[in-house]
């Protein structure tokens, strides 16, 4: 691991574990956790292992000889985003003036403006008065031929006759009437074409400024749509999900850190200790069994338990090898060390597990073996323990395939602990949740 010059920078990093915040721990030996205690490190220095993570020594007494770092990250406000935005110049909001032309240019000269005449108006010259009058023809506009019905100039208003000239006006062409019948057209079709535009023309009026109104007007020939009942969607109830709490209490008596002790525990497993190997030399008579380590770490699981008195204390830190191994006293923390460092004498995989007791409200200790690294071998194994033992169903747990015995104080291998809720430690400080 690197080491470079602190700069205070920096921050311990904040993971989630079981709900609650905890810390990213490795050790110098190579051990690694999430620490949900209150821990104090020093920004003296700076250290950075392989993948370029950045850690600080820790302060905190945590247990065990081993040295442990906490990871940590940079500590700043990130930097604000710079919008500019852009400039409209006033060139492109101002039109471009006279002045603004290249010089040179012509000047484009203001047309004259054409001056306005004054209208005369001039009073119509009346008419001679015909000795029959014409017929009026009905265009709907008056002194204009039916031709031109369609564009009537402007003109100024006539004098309105009176009632009187009205009368004899139509004496006048009741009178002419059959004179005049074999050169008359006929109107039919020109009202009819008439009343056919108004229709039109009315209809569109009524299509722009009501066309409520239009709508709702049924048309000949047009069926009228039965509506289609919509079908009513009954949302089907989701049912209710009850979440089960899984109670995993971390937490010993006292205040006292699971994974701290676990952490404890994990280096005081040691399969090489003078005491250790002493003791396997002494009591593993099995040699040249068709069963090898499985015979000889019963051997010594029998020696252990016909000597071991069981002291209830405080198990926080085992003691050492070498005081249970003369005195043969302990706790199940210091039982479980012990048969853990002589299963791996003889070279068998070993870890101590972590059961809580809710009678007791604190953690129990026992160690397992691992025992068949498959389903053929635990057959054989079992073969074995229930000619060696007569047991037929001996307590333990599987890793998938891996099968590992319960080594728990008992007269035989395979004693049943209640482990609802328990964690796993080996001597690698490799910890899992079983």
């Amino acid at each position: 691991m690197d080491v470079l010059r602190g700069s205070g920078l920096f921050k311990p990093r904040v993971f989630k574990s079981n709900g609650l915040e905890a810390y990213h721990l490795i050790s110098d030996e190579g051990g690694s956790f999430l620490y949900e205690g209150r821990i104090d490190y020093s920004d003296a220095e700076l250290f950075n292992d392989e993948q370029g993570k950045a850690y600080y020594l820790v302060t905190t007494d945590i247990g065990g000889p081993s040295k442990y770092y906490v990871e940590v990250e940079p500590v700043g406000k990130p930097i604000p985003a710079v919008h500019k935005e852009k400039e409209k110049s006033i060139s492109d909001l101002v039109k471009t003036t006279p002045e603004e032309q290249a010089p040179g240019a012509p000047v484009p000269e203001p047309s004259p403006e054409p001056a306005i005449k004054p209208e005369v108006s001039k009073e119509p010259e009346a008419a001679p008065t015909p000795a029959i009058a014409p017929m009026p023809v009905d265009t709907g506009t008056k002194g204009v031929p039916k031709e031109t019905c369609f564009e009537t100039p402007e003109q100024p208003p006539e004098e309105k006759p009176s009632t009187t000239e009205e009368a004899q006006a139509a004496v006048k062409a009741m009178a002419s009437l059959g004179e005049n019948r074999p050169h008359k057209k006929s109107k039919v079709p020109l009202i009819l074409a008439l009343l056919v535009i108004a229709l039109i023309v009315a209809g569109a009026a009524i299509a722009v400024y009501r066309p409520g109104l239009i709508s709702g007007l049924p048309f000949i020939g047009q069926a009228t749509p039965t509506p289609t009942p919509e079908p009513t969607v009954t949302p089907t109830p989701e049912p209710t999900v009850t979440p089960t709490p899984t109670p995993s209490p971390t937490t010993l008596p006292g205040g006292g850190d699971i994974y701290r002790n676990l952490l404890t525990i994990a280096p005081a497993i040691n399969a090489s200790d003078p005491a250790v190997t002493g003791y396997v030399a002494n009591n593993s008579n099995q040699t040249g069994t068709s069963y090898g380590q499985l015979a000889k770490v019963c051997d010594l699981f029998d020696a252990v338990n016909k000597r071991w008195s069981l002291v209830n204390g405080n198990d926080t830190a085992p003691q050492s090898l070498n005081k249970s191994v003369e005195t043969m006293e302990g706790s199940m923390m210091d039982y479980s060390v012990l048969m853990a460092s002589l299963a791996e004498a003889e070279g068998m995989d070993a870890r101590i597990v972590a059961v809580y007791n809710e009678g007791m409200s604190s953690y129990v200790y026992y160690p397992e073996i691992k025992v068949a690294p498959n389903d053929s071998d635990y057959n054989d194994a079992l073969v074995y323990l229930k000619a060696r033992y007569d047991i037929e169903n001996p307590y333990g747990h599987a890793d998938g395939i891996v099968h590992w015995l319960s080594l728990s104080l008992n007269n035989t291998p395979g004693g049943y602990v209640d482990t609802k809720f328990a964690y796993t430690v080996n001597s690698k400080s490799e910890i899992t949740g079983v």
